[in-house]
């Protein structure tokens, strides 16, 4: 809360992640996941000056990673916090390009690309989608 508060009184944006691969036990469910999602999101839906990350670097070999699961947190982010920008990304170019043609966010978390070239490609994949990708 003091982080997001002070960063506000200079007009900075924090990008707060909620998943993250090695906090979830491989007996956790979408639905677990989604309910502390909702949960994480919640205290933030007054503070205009965050983003909420659903899941940093998403990867497509985890259940609770998938396109349908991500899109299944972005709707239990939006239920906490209607008004706070919601943003999903990878580490895989190729699952960035499956985020953005099944889950409906307001701007891109691209961490794909292990050098500048591959970064480029994956910024540039994405591009097309017509919203901003931050990284």
């Amino acid at each position: 809360r003091r982080i997001v508060e002070a960063a506000d009184r200079h007009g900075m944006v924090v990008v707060i992640g909620i998943g993250y691969r090695s906090s979830w036990k491989k007996t956790d469910t979408v639905e677990m996941a989604a309910t502390a999602m909702f949960s994480a999101a919640a205290p933030f839906r007054d503070d205009p000056n965050v983003i909420l990350n659903v899941w940093n670097e998403t990867n497509t070999g985890n259940a609770l990673e998938t396109p349908q699961a991500v899109a299944r947190y972005v709707a239990a982010i939006r239920k906490a916090a209607p008004q706070r920008l919601v943003c999903a990304g990878s580490l895989q170019s190729k699952m960035n390009i499956e985020l953005a043609k099944a889950v409906e966010v307001d701007l891109y978390c691209q961490d794909a690309g292990r050098n500048l070239k591959d970064t480029l490609t994956a910024f540039e994949d994405l591009r097309s989608f017509g919203k901003p990708i931050i990284n």
